[in-house]
């Protein structure tokens, strides 16, 4: 098998200087390594298609720069060795990829994959990072989860943005719209706007009320609310 040679050949902070072949831990077919230096000093051995692809950019330093660089307080602090990030990249590969997860039949097993270049924990930190540490500051931790613009199509640079829980179960599927005054919103939106449950609202609506009916009259004790 011809190994194309890249010895001095540059990738992002990687400068191959010499295959070192196969490495006992890894068997498979056509996987060769080449021995790399970084830009900060580091030398390790990466795989040759790793370098190629654009996968591996760094020996590592440059995720940990990237994390240092961030406010410790919007949620990169790593916890058990793991920032929140990287749980939310980790989920993301996880429903795509792994069959035995309830939450494939949704994402995996309906063709929703994940971009080439997200295989890569520091290149999904490069693109994602910034807009992840200003949503936290503007909206909160726990309401800063990743969002397809798109839901029909995969995760990607492209396509993906960090949202509130509120804005990303407007962007299902299964959400329906109405407009009021000219404004167009899903049925969640409107409930939380008029400060009704959207269950209830719901449920009015599938009993064939308008939508102002379903948001603006309250229940009646006693009294079968839907007739």
């Amino acid at each position: 098998m011809m190994i194309k040679n890249i010895t001095g050949q540059k990738f992002g902070r990687l400068t191959a200087i010499k295959n070192v072949g196969k490495l006992s831990k890894d068997s498979r077919v056509g996987l060769y390594y080449w021995l790399c230096k970084c830009d900060c000093g580091n030398k390790k051995n990466i795989q040759g298609s790793l370098l190629r692809r654009g996968v591996t950019k760094s020996c590592g330093c440059l995720a940990k720069e990237i994390l240092l660089g961030r406010n410790i307080t919007h949620g990169l602090t790593p916890r058990n060795n793991h920032p929140r990030i990287y749980n939310t990249w980790s989920s993301m590969k996880a429903r795509c990829n792994r069959m035995n997860l309830p939450e494939y039949r949704f994402y995996g097993a309906l063709g929703i994959k994940v971009c080439k270049r997200w295989n890569s924990f520091e290149n999904f930190l490069e693109d994602m990072g910034k807009s992840y540490e200003q949503h936290c500051k503007d909206f909160g931790i726990k309401q800063t989860t990743i969002d397809r613009i798109d839901g029909t199509k995969g995760y990607s640079p492209e396509n993906c943005r960090w949202a509130t829980k509120v804005i990303q179960a407007g962007n299902m599927k299964s959400n329906v719209f109405f407009e009021i005054d000219g404004q167009r919103k899903h049925m969640a939106e409107w409930s939380r706007i008029y400060k009704i449950c959207n269950k209830v609202v719901s449920a009015r609506v599938k009993s064939g009320w308008t939508i102002i009916r379903a948001l603006t009259e309250k229940p009646f004790i006693g009294k079968n609310q839907f007739s």
